[in-house]
């Protein structure tokens, strides 16, 4: 025997099949919005780990580039650490280094005059003659460093291989910085992003110091080459001429 439901029974299937469509709609909604919030989430924390990861990158990993003594391949000057502008300070004949007369007169604040073979300067009006021959390149007087060093009270280091000549004043004390840590670098410029040069230092090396910044020295190795090393890498003090 069949059973038909009534109408008010049919009123009633009709609503609960509503709700219950409804319900499962909006429950169904929910869900896939909560997914959506949650891959938003992923999204962002990738793009937050990511831009962390590049700051500290670009900020705090050191540079492991080299760098090159001298990229340009010309003659280059330091006094006291300094690059000096003027141009063809020195040049190199027979393996003996000459200065140009004019750097020396510039250096000195003495005016020089020129004989045959030979150099005078002027003092309280009366000439001086400081034995040193003179040589001449292209109508410029060039003299000898290794004769004028302890006239201008200067000590210097020649590499050849870079053209690079650095020249220090006779100072009685100098700051020096000692190593004390291994694989200490020497940078270019005072930062940990700069390019460092192929130089090896080991605990115990000593490096003339010319600058000092807030976390940086600006230092020479023995054999003259020239950059920036972190002060935690370092010991300071004063040395002493006997």
């Amino acid at each position: 025997m069949l059973y038909y439901p009534s109408f008010c029974e049919k009123i009633a299937l009709w609503q609960f099949g509503r709700h219950f469509s409804t319900g499962y709609l909006s429950f169904s909604a929910m869900l896939k919005g909560m997914i959506l919030v949650k891959k938003f989430i992923v999204f962002l924390a990738l793009i937050l780990l990511a831009g962390a990861g590049y700051y500290g990158y670009t900020n705090y990993w050191p540079s492991d580039e080299i760098a090159e003594m001298n990229p340009q391949n010309t003659q280059m000057v330091y006094m006291e650490g300094i690059l000096q502008t003027q141009r063809d300070v020195f040049i190199e004949e027979q393996g003996e280094l000459l200065l140009k007369a004019s750097y020396v007169e510039a250096y000195t604040d003495k005016v020089f005059q020129f004989q045959p073979e030979t150099a005078v300067y002027m003092e309280n009006n009366r000439p001086v003659d400081i034995e040193v021959p003179v040589q001449m390149h292209n109508n410029e007087p060039y003299l000898p460093i290794a004769f004028i060093d302890s006239f201008l009270n200067i000590d210097w280091i020649y590499r050849e291989e870079d053209q690079m000549l650095i020249m220090e004043e006779k100072r009685v004390c100098r700051l020096i910085a000692e190593v004390i840590v291994e694989e200490a670098v020497i940078r270019q410029e005072p930062t940990i992003k700069a390019p460092l040069f192929q130089v090896t230092l080991v605990p115990g090396d000593q490096l003339v110091v010319y600058e000092t910044h807030e976390k940086w020295l600006k230092v020479r190795t023995e054999n003259g080459v020239i950059g920036f090393i972190h002060k935690k890498n370092v010991k300071r003090y004063e040395k002493c001429r006997p």
